[in-house]
Formats: structure tokens, C-alpha cells, sequence
């Protein structure tokens, strides 16, 4: 009866979902006395690791509501992805990788330990967990859904900017306005990315890989800067590098790399689609 539902309405359902799921995810700090900005951003291992349980009921809640919709192989959780464009996800796992080596080689210089190992196990589950609830649900559920309802492309820009805006819980929670604007604005333009890679390779893990990767270079970056120079406080760990490495330029080129390599995906996408379309690549699922 749901699946039956869901099918008639895709988009109503899915946007109904991703607003429970803000629900869920925003209520919690309503009651907080720093709520509304009042705090400080959080994005550090400790910080990550501490909300371990809570992103696996998540992760698995997601994957239930994908069960019962039976959207499993049209939302492309279940299919595996184009090995020959692949290749594609390299160069913002290679972007990921130099912002870590950054980030300790600047540790290693101010003498600032490096995270111990349980506490970098603990991350890689979270960061996991993470992406695989954040990409279900909106590469895979909410894309889905408006994609059954609008153009590829539109669901795509939409999908993407809902992402970045579900992001404003974190200022429900307590992070300032002007940190959580920023990390709306860039994980708009991630989602872009991970939304481009997930309709290139026809799967949405290939994504979840790259969004894991962000988060924890998110969190060990900012663990590192923190201790390094205590007084930046940013909301992702490419604003943090940058402040560290002297701002400006390099700031904007950090902030600046997953959306216009988003955008560059995007036009490679729209391309190969006009060029040699296939049968159910990166159209509307039936």
C-alpha cells in the first residue's frame, strides 16, 4: 500500500521524507540553551565519534524506509557501479588526500599529536555511516522521487540545494549563522558532485565513498587547526586549511573545488546523454 502510494506521488513522498528526516534531526536542539547560533562549530573527531549511535539508527532507518518503498534498485542503491568511468572520482579523492597531508604536515610542524587509532576507526564507521544515510536520502530517495516528476538536470539542482539547506539544522543546534551559511552554500555545491558521480557510475556508493572521505578530512583537519591555532573557528576543514595557510586565494580555491568540479561532472554528464544515450542511463526510472 505505501509502495503503491509512493509510486503515484514519488515526489510528494520523497520530499516528505527528507522534511521528517530534518524533523528528526532539528527538534533535538530546539531545547537547547545555545540553540539558534548560540554555540560554537563543531567538527572535530570527539565531536564526530560522540554522535556514533545516534548516525547508525539513522543509516539503518533510511535503509528501512528504502525497503518499504521498494526503491532499492530505481533510487541505484542496489546496482553497482560503471567501472569504466570510475576514473571519475579520482581527483577529489586526490583533493581529499592533499588536504589531509596539509593538514599534518602543518600538525606535525606545531608538534600536535595525530588522533589515536580507535579514535580514527570510530571516524571511518561515522563518516561511513554518514554517507551512506545523507546519499540514500538524497541521491537516492529525494533524487529519485523528482526525477519521476521533472528533467534529470532540475532534479538534480534541487535535490542539491535541499542538501545544502538541511544543513541549517546545525545552526538549530547552536553553530553561529555565518559558519552554518557557509556550509550550506558548499555542500550545495557537494551535492552537485555527489549527485553528478551517482548519475555517471548509475550508483549512488561511488558517492557515498567520496562524501565519507570529505567528512573525515572534515574532522581531522579541524581537529589539527584547532589545536594549531585555537581561535579559527570554521565550518569545514577547507576554510580551516585555508585560514591556517594564510586565507584568501587559497581559501576560495578550497571552498571552491567540489562545486565547480560538480559543475564540470554535470557538463559531462548532459554531454555523454546527448551523445550516446542509453536505455535507463540517467533518465527517468519508470
Amino acid at each position: 500500500m505505501i509502495g503503491r502510494f509512493a509510486e503515484t506521488r514519488p515526489a510528494l513522498v520523497a520530499c516528505g521524507i527528507v522534511f521528517a528526516y530534518f524533523l528528526v534531526l532539528a527538534v533535538p536542539g530546539l531545547g537547547q540553551s545555545d540553540a539558534f547560533g548560540g554555540g560554537e562549530t563543531e567538527t572535530s573527531v570527539a565531536s564526530m565519534v560522540a554522535q556514533l549511535r545516534f548516525e547508525l539508527g539513522l543509516a539503518i532507518s533510511v535503509l528501512f524506509v528504502v525497503a518499504v518503498l521498494g526503491w532499492f534498485a530505481a533510487a541505484r542503491i542496489s546496482t553497482l557501479p560503471r567501472l569504466r568511468r570510475l576514473w571519475w572520482i579520482l581527483p577529489p579523492l586526490l583533493f581529499t588526500s592533499l588536504l589531509l597531508f596539509v593538514a599534518i604536515v602543518i600538525g606535525v610542524g606545531a608538534d600536535v599529536p595525530f588522533p589515536a587509532w580507535q579514535a580514527l576507526l570510530s571516524l571511518i564507521v561515522f563518516v561511513a555511516l554518514v554517507g551512506i544515510f545523507e546519499e540514500v536520502l538524497f541521491r537516492g530517495i529525494l533524487f529519485h522521487g523528482l526525477q519521476r516528476r521533472m528533467s534529470t538536470l532540475a532534479a538534480l539542482v534541487v535535490s542539491s540545494l535541499l542538501f545544502g539547506a538541511m544543513h541549517y539544522v546545525n545552526w538549530i543546534g547552536g553553530q553561529p549563522l555565518g559558519d552554518t551559511t557557509l556550509q550550506v552554500v558548499h555542500a550545495a555545491g557537494g551535492g552537485l558532485l555527489y549527485g553528478a558521480v551517482m548519475l555517471l557510475t548509475g550508483s549512488i556508493w561511488p558517492a557515498v565513498l567520496l562524501h565519507a572521505s570529505w567528512d573525515g578530512v572534515v574532522a581531522i583537519t579541524s581537529t589539527i587547526i584547532a589545536e594549531v591555532a585555537p581561535a579559527v573557528t570554521t565550518a569545514t576543514s577547507a576554510t580551516a586549511a585555508g585560514a591556517a595557510s594564510g586565507g584568501g586565494l587559497a581559501q576560495l580555491l578550497l571552498l571552491g573545488f567540489e562545486p565547480i568540479y560538480g559543475l564540470l561532472l554535470v557538463g559531462v554528464f548532459l554531454y555523454l546523454r546527448q551523445r550516446r544515450p542509453q536505455k535507463g542511463d540517467l533518465g527517468h526510472h519508470t
